[in-house]
């Protein structure tokens, strides 16, 4: 179906209304005289194609056909970002992850304040000498600094250097493809299907002042090479190095979670002087990344 979201015209000049109807002037649209509407019928692979491209790269400024077919006539790039999804996975998992911390340290602060455990006990004595601190809020208190500084670690790490790739991913190259590859002029239908409209200078440049019928086979091969030419698709992504580091540590914390994991449920009555140090190891490991990702 043409694409009848952008309105046709633009500049309004009220009519004069008939002598005896009594009714106001009604509005009539005439053409912006500097912006040229074309329209063609195209293979409707096409025509789903662009759909598509509106659809993944859709905002305020391409939620029309016309507007895409626009955008590439202009030879502007489609870029979206691909670290959204990247980043929303590490941070999940982190999200587990901590409650997981958290629930162990209930465990054993439940062991040694509310079933007086000695081993349990014993242990966070020892804790609380290697710290510097005598009392059970304190180590609460270093213990959920821990958790906030991977938080914190980590977004910074995310929020350095960003780069910006070819889209390569397979649904992109399908488009690329029908574009290099297919014929537009394949199963045609009755009617037109794509409309656009483009500035002047714009369709100057591509049309050369080209008339004729909208639907020409002149027309159409010029949308062809437009196409197959000016469609570029970008990606834009946090530094790949900084998220299989990232990825690699959150499996590092899923591994070891797993052993505590699996000790808790045995029901050992030490084992939160490794908890608290497994934190404090991962968040060594953030910083120095941090730091020599930064020189």
């Amino acid at each position: 179906m043409i694409d009848q979201n952008e309105p046709t015209t633009n500049d309004i000049e009220p009519s004069s209304p008939s002598i005896d109807s009594g009714l106001p002037a009604i509005k009539k649209y005439k053409a912006n005289p500097n912006r040229k509407k074309r329209e063609a019928k195209v293979n409707p692979e096409y025509e789903a194609a662009i759909i598509k491209i509106m659809y993944m790269f859709r905002r305020e400024s391409l939620n029309t056909q016309s507007a895409v077919i626009e955008h590439i006539f202009n030879n502007k790039s489609f870029t979206r970002n691909e670290c959204d999804s990247q980043i929303s996975e590490i941070n999940s998992h982190l999200t587990g992850y901590k409650s997981q911390w958290v629930a162990l340290y209930d465990y054993f602060i439940d062991l040694a304040y509310e079933q007086k455990v000695q081993q349990t006990q014993t242990e966070i004595k020892s804790i609380f000498k290697k710290l510097n601190i005598s009392t059970k809020e304190k180590l609460g208190q270093h213990f959920h600094a821990q958790l906030t500084s991977l938080t914190t670690n980590i977004d910074e790490i995310l929020k350095q250097s960003t780069s910006t790739i070819e889209d390569d991913t397979p649904e992109v190259q399908a488009l690329r493809d029908l574009f290099i590859n297919g014929d537009i002029k394949a199963n045609l239908p009755e009617r037109r299907n794509i409309a656009y409209r483009l500035d002047i200078d714009v369709d100057y440049k591509y049309f050369g002042g080209l008339k004729g019928k909208q639907n020409s086979g002149k027309n159409r091969r010029v949308l062809e090479q437009v196409l197959i030419h000016n469609t570029h698709f970008l990606l834009e992504i946090s530094n790949r190095k900084h998220i299989k580091f990232l990825q690699n540590l959150t499996d590092d914390f899923n591994d070891d979670l797993a052993i505590f994991n699996t000790e808790k449920s045995k029901a050992e009555k030490t084992g939160l002087e490794r908890v608290y140090d497994s934190l404090v190891k991962y968040n060594n490991k953030l910083t120095a990344y941090k730091l020599e990702v930064s020189k």
